[in-house]
């Protein structure tokens, strides 16, 4: 009986694939197209899709791979085997602090576009602290059943969000790709930047391979999660761009949302697809968020490992909300959301690179 609890609480494959597409999807679908238009020309963005999606495939590989190199270990204890105690402690604290950050900022998104579209009589306030109780109790519980939402609710948000393209290609325009090769390169290597960036959530390799039961096979998982989130990403930029044109894309907070709106399903059978979409959102949006305060509670616990689960979320759950209502408007949250990008970038690729060649000059690696 207890070597099959122990087996049911592995991680599979399956599940850091699902997880992987989570933590990147979410928020990200709504805005790339936005800030990639703005800085390039016409359709020349989704060169920097591919680009990104390429340098962002590669640091997924090298973090599976580092991450698999020590199965059963957490990333505190394996960077410390590779760098040394004291640097193994601050870089932990720093992925603890960052993701507290991401979850913070995911909630406040959530409660920001629910306000602008759904309840625009009901305080940005309310709308945050009642999906942050719901995602708290989520994170109270065991990680497998964490990750098991993914398998729930992912492909329901697919299946939404595919729905709507397929509605909306009679909207396409084709002007709107051309001229092509406009761009110049410093505006490609820019748009390249901030789409490799946009897979902020590749961090979560580090500490969820090590409830992987057969951690051989995380490269491969992690490859075909992040491939996935670039696809995706590449044909939501087609479609907003395809129908909104680049300016409008610019210039718009929310395009994808902005589609959403003028979707019309043959016969009226839906007054309101946006409507439609924006549940299917939530349910993507909830399980990043979900996972995010759950990995700053992993980072924690590697630290304190006499502290129970739920005392550590209780201590940083009236931080982290205190914290997403600092932004005062819209304009604060986007800046907050380049910086993440940017210090996202740097951890979730960076780190594990450096701990990667460290590991294999020195010739580390875990005991099983």
């Amino acid at each position: 009986m207890k070597s099959f609890e122990h087996w049911d609480q592995d991680i599979s494959p399956k599940m850091l694939g699902y997880a992987i597409v989570s933590m990147t999807i979410a928020v990200g679908i709504l805005t790339l197209p936005r800030i990639i238009t703005q800085n390039t020309q016409v359709f020349d963005g989704i060169i920097s899709l591919m680009a990104g999606g390429v340098i962002a495939l590669f640091f997924t590989y090298i973090s599976a791979k580092l991450a698999s190199r020590f199965p059963k270990q957490t990333f505190c204890a394996y960077a410390e085997k590779i760098a040394s105690k004291y640097i193994a402690i601050v870089l932990t604290v720093v992925f603890a602090l960052f993701f507290m950050l991401v979850t913070a900022f995911e909630v406040r998104m959530l409660a920001n576009i629910a306000a602008k579209y759904l309840f625009d009589e009901t305080p940005e306030e309310v709308i945050s602290l009642t999906f942050f109780l719901v995602v708290i109790y989520a994170v109270s519980g065991k990680h497998v059943a964490i990750l098991r939402l993914n398998l729930m609710f992912l492909p329901i948000f697919f299946a939404v969000l595919f729905s709507l393209l397929i509605l909306n290609i009679q909207y396409l325009d084709l002007n709107h790709f051309t001229p092509f090769f406009t761009s110049s390169w410093r505006e490609l290597l820019r748009g390249t930047f901030y789409a490799a960036a946009n897979m902020i959530g590749l961090s979560i390799i580090l500490f969820y391979v090590s409830f992987m039961r057969t951690p051989k096979k995380a490269p491969k998982a992690a490859l075909i999660g992040a491939l996935i989130t670039i696809c995706v990403n590449m044909i939501i930029f087609f479609f907003v761009v395809g129908q909104l044109g680049p300016v409008v894309t610019r210039n718009v907070l929310y395009p994808t949302i902005e589609m959403a709106k003028e979707t019309k399903v043959p016969g009226e059978f839906f007054a309101r697809f946006d409507a439609v979409f924006f549940t299917a959102w939530i349910m993507a949006i909830f399980n990043t968020t979900t996972m995010s305060l759950h990995v700053s509670t992993l980072a924690i616990d590697s630290l304190f490992k006499k502290m129970q689960k739920f005392r550590t979320i209780l201590i940083l759950a009236p931080i982290i909300f205190y914290v997403s209502m600092l932004p005062i408007d819209i304009i604060q949250i986007g800046l907050i959301t380049e910086w993440l990008m940017g210090i996202g970038a740097l951890m979730g690729m960076g780190v594990p690179a450096l701990l990667y060649v460290a590991a294999i000059l020195r010739k580390v690696k875990g005991n099983a």
